[in-house]
């Protein structure tokens, strides 16, 4: 079970994470089901199936966790419709339009009767501490569903200082470099899609795929005022991803070299398939984490102090 994408956070206190306790601690939010009133729960389940009851699968100097969320869909449009409906019932009995206040108290009504008929979706969102490193390591692409995964984690611990790793240099900025320059890092090469990003022009993006990332159009796009937003990479022949202006590391590929030293391998249970797995995941990711972190000059220690002061604010 290998992250397709993965959003890196930094325990930002002076004490190690408690690691010791966690288990216990994650058996206090245990993922339960809608209750037919409820919108969304979430609530911590076993990493793997085979030990349902083990909420933590520490292995390799990591520990493995998930977090179960289930959410009712309501589609807007379905919403809107009863909505108007019920503003056009008033006009026609009372002969005036409901105030703002009145049609939001409407559309909780409507969405308070719709919610036990709601068809409920269930996911479920896999992260490691890694122990070593002292970081989280998200397997998701949105900002939204790794904060999820946070706020689980503090509901159980009290705190969790969990940051976003900032580095020195702004992701783009690096990024931006490599491709205008022509000369990446040792260990890094490029791969074959880029997003730009006009400074000029609010919102103006050009997507770029299965091209030649130095050729005179991107060189000159960059000229004139774009920056890279999104680029595509490979880290040492081994793993090819794509890099954000957010450090989001995502469409994570893995490449012949570990393709073939997984597929050679044979086990006898699940069990050891995914120990396997995770240890030799969380030793390439944090390879890869060290080295982008080392090329942008380290980590930003005022952006996530900062950071720290927003969450715990929230």
């Amino acid at each position: 079970m290998w992250f397709k994408n993965i959003q890196v956070f930094r325990w930002a206190s002076e004490t190690a994470f408690p690691s010791k306790n966690l288990e216990e601690a994650l058996e206090d939010m245990p993922f339960s089901p809608l209750l037919s009133s409820q919108l969304q729960t979430s609530g911590f389940s076993a990493p793997l199936k085979s030990l349902p009851e083990q909420l933590t699968q520490p292995l390799a100097g990591c520990i493995m966790i998930s977090v179960k969320e289930q959410e009712k869909l309501i589609p807007n449009s379905v919403i809107k419709e009863a909505l108007e409906e019920r503003i056009e019932t008033i006009q026609s009995k009372e002969g005036r339009k409901p105030t703002r206040k009145e049609q939001t108290s409407l559309k909780d009504d409507i969405i308070h009767e719709l919610t036990p008929k709601a068809f409920a979706k269930t996911q479920q969102h896999f992260a490691y501490i890694d122990l070593n490193e002292q970081l989280l390591i998200v397997n998701s692409a949105t900002a939204k569903k790794a904060e999820m995964v946070i706020d689980n984690l503090r509901e159980v611990l009290s705190s969790a200082p969990f940051t976003p790793i900032v580095p020195k240099i702004a992701p783009s900025q690096t990024l931006t470099h490599w491709l205008s320059s022509g000369r990446l890092p040792e260990k890094f090469t490029l791969g074959d899609s880029v997003v730009l990003k006009s400074l000029q022009e609010e919102g103006a993006a050009i997507r770029c795929k299965q091209v030649d990332l130095f050729s005179d159009d991107i060189l000159a796009h960059l000229s004139n005022g774009f920056v890279v937003n999104e680029l595509s990479l490979i880290f040492d022949d081994k793993i090819q991803f794509t890099l954000t202006d957010k450090f989001v590391i995502k469409q994570i590929k893995l490449l012949d070299v570990l393709s073939d030293q997984l597929e050679q391998e044979t086990f006898e249970d699940e069990i050891q398939a995914f120990q396997q797995d995770i240890t030799l995941m969380s030793m390439e990711y944090r390879q890869l984490i060290k080295a982008l972190v080392l090329e942008m000059g380290g980590e930003s220690k005022e952006a996530a102090s900062e950071k720290l002061a927003q969450a715990a604010l929230a």
